[in-house]
């Protein structure tokens, strides 16, 4: 599979996958290439948006964080050990909202059954859903 430098990384070289092939666009390696934290952000500010991008990027948020927390039981458990809305600052009143939103459900996803609330759950799964509906719905 392709590695990737980080959650951030991940998120910004999927502006550069094609929706109905899959392939990935020039603009792709660049991306992945660019490295971590703003070195990666700013090159995927500088890359035509595949067409869907605003109906999949919270979805393509929540992937990245996951495999982040799947390949790093350290930071796992630092997210188990919290309780409580998480919250976020400098970003985008946006994103300060889905990152808290994907954080939680990340936390509550990797509980185990008995301490899993799956209504908690299904809630933020709704609420991502539905993003994407509207989101889509908007793409002519």
């Amino acid at each position: 599979g392709t590695e990737y430098f980080s959650a951030e990384n991940y998120f910004q070289s999927q502006k550069c996958v094609d929706p109905d092939t899959g392939n990935k666009t020039h603009e792709f390696e660049v991306v992945r290439n660019s490295g971590y934290g703003a070195d990666c952000w700013s090159a995927g500010t500088t890359v035509a948006l595949r067409r869907d991008w605003e109906a999949v990027k919270v979805r393509k948020m929540y992937e990245g964080n996951k495999a982040k927390f799947e390949q790093n039981p350290e930071l796992a458990n630092q997210l188990l050990s919290t309780k409580g809305p998480v919250s976020f600052n400098n970003s985008t009143p946006f994103w300060c909202h889905w990152n808290a939103k994907i954080m939680e459900l990340l936390r509550e996803e990797m509980r185990t059954p008995p301490e899993r609330n799956q209504q908690f759950i299904d809630h933020i799964w709704t609420l991502i859903t539905q993003y994407e509906r509207d989101q889509s719905a908007r793409i002519k």
